[in-house]
């Protein structure tokens, strides 16, 4: 890409430059040092790489091209047309924002679905750092708003010499992680996320007891039985492997009580199992 003054040239396109006018094939025809002594710099073509995410690319010009900031809506003239509103990417962006701390958060919904059940409490650690994804959510998507064009828009997204939108106005020191747009806090480690639960033994336990008797009797005739039980299996079998999602966990086991509609005894007979590696501490059965 050839810049003449701090502007883009066309290699096909004619110029002026000190009151002399360049045709169009002078750029392609001469030499590296006869554009360099009028002041071209050579310099590598950006319509290679642009944020996709912000721009649709360059003009003939050479400048970018913004996608389109705020939503729109478009009335039509006929009046029996509804009118339609094209999304931005203020409202985009905004929305990313709320699922990505969904996406964080939902591994801990359980401590809240366990609080419910049985009391135990959510530890506070785990409190304090859901509400401060929540209170980020709100400063980021406040950002957004105030941002003025998509070129403020890509700063702030990026990272890269955006405005302090709670502050001042002065640029945001971005060895800070938390002035980052992309910067999201850790989920703290507690000591009672899964201290007890021995899966291994839970499950070898299972497979002896009255319990898995009635599960596997139950699955033979009822495809939502077979199926339930199946996903459990998986669930338990990578809790087994180290990687437990104790919300997958309780949802399975929700999920093969419904479809197997036990009885208060075979229930009982599935509660005395799930005391063997302490499960009975984390996951709760139905009542009947």
């Amino acid at each position: 890409m050839f810049i003449l003054d701090g502007k883009p040239l066309s290699p096909d396109r004619a110029f002026t430059h000190g009151n002399v006018q360049y045709p169009a094939t002078w750029l392609r025809n001469v030499s590296a040092e006869d554009r360099a002594a009028i002041g071209i710099e050579e310099v590598e073509d950006p319509s290679r790489s642009y944020d996709q995410r912000f721009y649709w690319g360059y003009d003939s010009d050479g400048a970018l091209i913004p996608k389109q900031l705020d939503d729109e809506t478009t009335v039509p003239e006929d009046e029996d047309d509804e009118p339609v509103t094209t999304t931005g990417l203020k409202t985009l962006w905004k929305q990313q924002t709320v699922q990505t701390a969904f996406t964080l958060l939902q591994p801990t919904d359980w401590y809240f679905t366990r609080e419910a059940d049985n009391g135990k409490p959510c530890p506070a650690p785990i409190r304090v750092w859901r509400e401060d994804i929540r209170n980020l959510v709100q400063t980021k998507t406040s950002a957004i708003d105030d941002c003025a064009t998509v070129e403020e828009l890509a700063a702030f997204v990026t990272g890269v010499n955006f405005k302090d939108p709670i502050g001042d106005g002065e640029e945001v020191d971005l060895e800070d992680p938390t002035s980052n747009y992309s910067y999201w806090p850790s989920a703290p480690e507690v000591d009672s996320v899964d201290p007890v639960c021995d899966y291994r033994s839970f499950y070898d336990a299972l497979l002896i007891s009255p319990a898995y008797v009635t599960i596997r009797t139950k699955a033979i005739t009822s495809p939502a039985v077979l199926t339930a039980c199946v996903e459990f299996i998986a669930a338990i079998g990578d809790a087994k492997s180290g990687r437990p999602n104790p919300a997958a966990i309780q949802a399975c086991v929700d999920l093969l009580c419904a479809a197997a509609q036990f009885t208060a005894a075979e229930l009982a007979e599935l509660a005395e199992v799930m005391t063997v590696g302490g499960l009975d501490q984390f996951y709760t059965l139905p009542v009947v």
